[in-house]
Formats: C-alpha cells, structure tokens, sequence
C-alpha cells in the first residue's frame, strides 16, 4: 500500500479511537475537577463569564458570556442554566435598573447597550453610543452611566470618559472606570486608576462631592447595598495599565500583590478597614449581613484553587472560609433568595477546552452569621488574648523521658511581668540531654548527635501583634516594614502574631522585655522535646494541627489557635504560622564542629536562622530539625519571632 493510500486509512483509525474514548462532560465534585473535592456544587457553563447579577424578585441570576455574546439566566432554587440567548458582541457588564424592570448589558465588542425585559425575557430596542461601552451602572429616569473600554497604552487618565447616558442624550464626566450607583440615584462612583470619585447626581448635572485614594488601580469596585461602605480590590501601587487590562477590560486576576480588600466609608470617602485575606482578593461582593472576599491561592497560577472567606458585617472579623474547587474571578455575586455565593472558577480540568480560561459557576451555601458557632469563627474576639494576659511560667518539672507526651498545662502557673505592663507566657525546659539533628533532613542537620542544654525558658507563644505595639508605643522598637500584608498594617486583632520582622526588630524586642532570643539549639529541645520526633506533636504530620501552606489558609491565625499542634514542653505553633527568628549566625557544617555542651552558633556570618516553616510553605519546612538561613536585613510576611531567657537568670517567680 502506497503511503497517498494509508493515510486515509490512519485518519479512520484515529477517529474510531477518539470516539471510543469519548466521555460525558461531568457537572460536579471530583468528576469535573479531576480531583477529590466533594460534592461541591457547580454550574457548567464553559466559557468566560464577566459579570453576574442577583434577581431576587423572579429567583434568578443573570451572567454574561463573554466569548459568545449570550446572557445566561440561572434558576436560583434550582441551581442550573435556565436559559441562555444571544444579546451582541463581547457583553462585558450588567446593571439592572431600579425598578428591577430592565437589564442592561455593555456590549464592548460594539457601540450598543441591550435592553433585556426581566419579565419576558426579551430583548427590547438596544441604546446606541458614539463609543464602545465596557461598564455600566443604572440610575432612576432611564438613565445609567457608561464607561468606555480602555486601551493600555492610552493610559488609565489620558483619555476615555464615563457618560450619563438619557434621552438618547450623553453627558461626559472627567473620569472614566468602574461604576457604582447607590440605591436611590444620588450618588454615583468612579474607580479610576488609583483613585474613587463620588459624584452627586440627584439635580440635572453630576457634581465631583468627594474623592479617596486605594492602594493602587482598582481592579474591582462593589458598594454595599444600603449605600454605606465601597469595598475595592486593588493591585500593586506601581502597576501599568497594560498589566492589569485586556480585552479593554480590568482584570482582577492580575492582583499579584495585594492580599486584602479596602473598605471606605461613603459618608466621607474615608478609608475604615482592611479585610485581610492573607492571599489574593479576585472580588468581593455583599448583601444584607454577609460581606464576602473570594480570593486566589496562587498570585499569577490560574490552574490552583481558591477560597472565599465570609465576614461580619459589623465588625468585619472572618466568620468562615469555604473552599473554591478553581480559581475564582472578578465575576461573583450573592444571592439573596438562597443565601448563597455564586462565583466564577476557572476549570484547569475541564476537557472542553484546551487552551483559554473556561469558567464555571460554583454555588457556596453561605448561611447566617448567627447560625455560625464562635468555635467555627477563624477569629474569634471574645477569648483571652495571649498578647494581654497575664504571664505564667509553668515549669513541667524534671527532664524526664515521659516529656515527649504533649503537656501545655502541667505545672502551676506564675505570674511575670515585663515592661509597660506587657506579659509573656512562659514554659520551663528543664536541664538534660536531647537529640539534636535529623539523619532524613537536609545535609545542614547533620550529623545527629546528643546535646546537654542548661534549663531556660520559652515563650509559650509567639510575640503576637499587641505586644510588639507596647514596645512601638514606648518609642523602644520600630514599626514593621509597610507592605500589604503585614499585620501591623491590616485588621487583623491583636491576638496574631507579629509579622515582618527583621531580625534586629526581634532582637531589640527581647531585650526591652527583659529576655533575648532562643538559640538553635534551645528552639529545637523546645520544638521537639528528647525524643528527635520530627514534628512538635509525633512522627507523623496532622494538618490539624498547624497553619502551614498546603492548609488552605495562607494568612497567620491567632498565637492560640492550635491547642492540638503544641510542643511536649507546651510552647504552641512550633510548626506553622510564621517563622521564628533565633540569636544564632548561620553555618552550614556548624553542626560538625559545633561543642555537645551549650553549643552556640558562629561568632559571625552572613545570615542568621529561622526555625518552625510558616502559613506561606508546606509541611516539609515544618520539622523541628529544618533550619532556614535568612539575611538579617531581610524580611517577609511569614517572619516572626518568640523570646526565651536563662532558667538561671529568672528570680523565684511568685504565684498567681
């Protein structure tokens, strides 16, 4: 057979073998994503979603489908597609008018504006503009306002403009971006690059009544339902427009450095809060009580997963985390009717289409707040904070081989105080023998000997975020390094550990509360007790026990949160949550050469050591053997520290 003959003969075989493989499209859990997620509810739609809105009157949601210019009306109670149909090309934003009569949709592939009637489900006359729309925000009268689509190298402010469109009539406005229109037509708000102006517009002409400025260009605006707060989702402060738009559109996937959501007052544009999130926010959106954040794992990796994070609306404290099964967008909406969250995900598994982001809608049952039980809370307020307490050392007794049993409690607690009323709970580890070093670490572990320590005491946990503050407020420490996702910048309670650190700051620290930093050795006996398990609490990792990476969290968690995960002296979040900074330098072969009695570090060196992984790294940086080296004039997010002092030094402590 001639190789003209066999390739017809090929191709057929090809064909038959494609459709002998050929399977059904799943629609939910682990069968669509490729992965064990549970039944976790989702929408196949398969394509690009821009926005989506709540109709609480007729039970339904209406989404965009940006790839093939068709509205998709999802039945709310039933959690499905109840329709879709084509409305023009590229339709980028919805905004449904007061009455909850009319939807209009921006159709950036063209110059229109469709009118869809709710009750019908029909397309009415479309609007006509002199400009490509590409959002838009309905007012009363049968008039909204319009931004036009941008083009990066144009430029955020150079050009463009948002219109007021009525009558057939348009009014331009100085500034162009991301709309909001509160529920009674008086107040209209433009994002535009790093800015948010509020316009009067209840008379015949929009007035400039206020502006405030984010932390950089707002890639998402929602203004809460009764017209109080604006919530926005920004990016790095030196971002260009060409990193952040494409398709003419803001896109919040390229937040790569922002980890919370900004919230400002409406009364007088002045920002209130910040909703940490500890990854990156995609979008946020609220109605009624909840106020919820859904946001990345992954800064720039569209094929992770994600989480939403449900907060209060009154004191915007975290309630609950719910866990998304793709990646999520700007494209997320609440629904009234049923209490739930519906949101766009990317699909990386998703066999329909190869190349491109393909979305689907997953649907997370929020609930009340007051149905969450405070236990459930990820932080909850009303709980003695270790920050403020009062101080015990609570020595375990003897260093006895029965040490490696998880003891936090055992012993009588007493009282000590430090500086400006600041205290710190301590744990006594008593004098002994331990194994220092682990054959199945790293070569900088080795080799594994038996070290003598003199007794010493440790902080039970790590200096949290109120008492970093005494020492700022006294004028002894400095305040950490401004970066978004600091906790001494954001909202987060007084109760988590302080972050940011760099080593000097741990250091000067300790010292104003009287105490010093743990060496190497003295971290690890505390992490680990004299029995060379490889975790705090046994040989075996529990991801029930720590805040670390792979968890699902990716911000810190309240110095107490881990009762299970504590170290067989006592001392809590020895694995996880952020790093601890130790006194030592760093040697690779220090162990080698390093003395069995007391060993120090080097007398000097280029890096100093962390111990104990982090929120931001997997379980592997979690055995109490790892060693970290770090440039002391460095810092990061996951950076802390906790404090220790010679058991010797310490004067009878008096009892409580």
């Amino acid at each position: 057979m001639t190789p003209a003959c066999r390739r017809p003969l090929i191709f057929l075989l090809l064909l038959l073998l494609l459709a002998a493989c050929r399977t059904d499209v799943p629609t939910a859990g682990r069968d669509v994503w490729g992965r064990d997620e549970g039944e976790l509810p989702v929408i196949p739609v398969g394509t690009t979603l821009t926005e989506i809105v709540a109709d609480p009157d007729r039970q339904r949601l209406y989404a965009t489908d940006f790839d093939n210019g068709q509205l998709v009306v999802i039945d709310a109670v039933a959690g499905r597609v109840e329709r879709q149909f084509s409305v023009g090309s590229r339709p980028s934003d919805l905004s449904m008018a007061p009455d909850g009569e009319l939807l209009y949709v921006a159709l950036s592939g063209g110059s229109d504006i469709a009118v869809v009637d709710l009750e019908s489900l029909s397309l009415l006359p479309p609007v006509r503009l002199s400009f490509s729309p590409a959002y838009l925000a309905a007012a009363d009268e049968q008039q909204f306002y319009v931004t036009s689509i941008l083009e990066f190298w144009k430029g955020f402010t150079t050009y463009g403009r948002t219109l007021r469109v009525a009558s057939g009539q348009e009014q331009a406005l100085p500034t162009l971006g991301l709309l909001e229109v509160d529920a009674g037509s008086q107040l209209l708000y433009v994002a535009t690059h790093r800015s948010i102006h509020q316009y009067d517009i209840s008379g015949s002409q929009a007035s400039l009544v206020g502006e405030v400025d984010a932390e950089g260009p707002v890639l998402d605006l929602h203004l809460s339902e009764d017209g109080q707060r604006l919530y926005t989702v920004s990016t790095d402060f030196f971002a260009t427009p060409e990193h952040v738009i494409s398709h003419g559109l803001l896109n919040s996937q390229m937040n790569f450095e922002v980890d919370y959501v900004e919230v400002f007052a409406t009364s007088d544009m002045m920002k209130v809060a910040e909703l940490y999130t500890g990854a990156f926010p995609r979008a946020v959106t609220s109605w009624g009580e909840h106020v919820v954040v859904v946001a990345a794992d992954s800064a720039h990796d569209t094929r992770v997963s994600g989480f939403a994070v449900l907060y209060d609306r009154d004191d915007l404290t975290p309630v609950s985390t719910h866990r998304l099964v793709g990646t999520p967008t700007s494209c997320a909406t609440i629904d009234p009717t049923t209490a739930s969250l519906y949101v766009a995900v990317n699909n990386p598994y998703d066999i329909r289409e190869r190349f491109g982001e393909r979305q689907d809608l997953q649907i997370v049952s929020l609930g009340a707040i007051s149905d969450v039980s405070p236990d459930e809370r990820p932080v909850v307020d009303n709980r003695p904070t270790p920050g403020n307490s009062t101080t015990s050392v609570v020595d375990v007794g003897a260093d006895s081989g029965d040490v490696s049993t998880p003891a936090p409690g055992l012993g009588e607690p007493f009282s000590w105080s430090a500086p400006a009323d600041v205290t710190h709970e301590m744990v006594l580890v008593p004098a002994g023998d331990f194994i220092m070093g682990s054959d199945d670490g790293d070569a900088d572990e080795q080799p594994v000997r038996a070290v003598f320590l003199d007794a010493f005491f440790i902080d039970v946990f790590e200096v949290s975020v109120g008492q970093y503050r005494a020492c700022v407020d006294e004028g002894t420490c400095a305040p950490p390094t401004s970066a978004s996702l600091c906790n001494w910048y954001t909202s987060m309670p007084d109760d988590h550990p302080i972050n940011c650190m760099y080593w000097n700051d741990a250091d000067t620290y300790c010292r104003w509360a009287g105490l010093r930093l743990p060496n190497e050795a003295e971290w690890e006996k505390a992490a680990h007790g004299v029995d060379q398990r490889t975790f705090p609490w046994g040989e075996e990792f529990d991801r029930g026990k720590a805040n670390y990476g792979d968890g699902g969290i990716m911000r810190t968690t309240p110095v107490d949160a881990y009762p299970d995960g504590v170290s067989p002296y006592g001392a809590w979040d020895m694995a996880g949550n952020v790093f601890d900074w130790v006194a030592d330098w760093y040697h690779e072969h220090h162990y080698a050469t390093a003395g069995s009695d007391n060993p120090l570090g080097p007398d000097s060196g280029t890096f100093r050591v962390l111990r104990g992984g982090s929120h931001w790294f997997d379980a592997t940086l979690m055995r109490s053997s790892n060693r970290e080296p770090y440039h002391p004039l460095s810092t990061d997010v996951d950076i802390g520290f906790r404090c220790a002092r010679d058991g010797a030094a310490l004067p009878a402590p008096q009892r409580r």
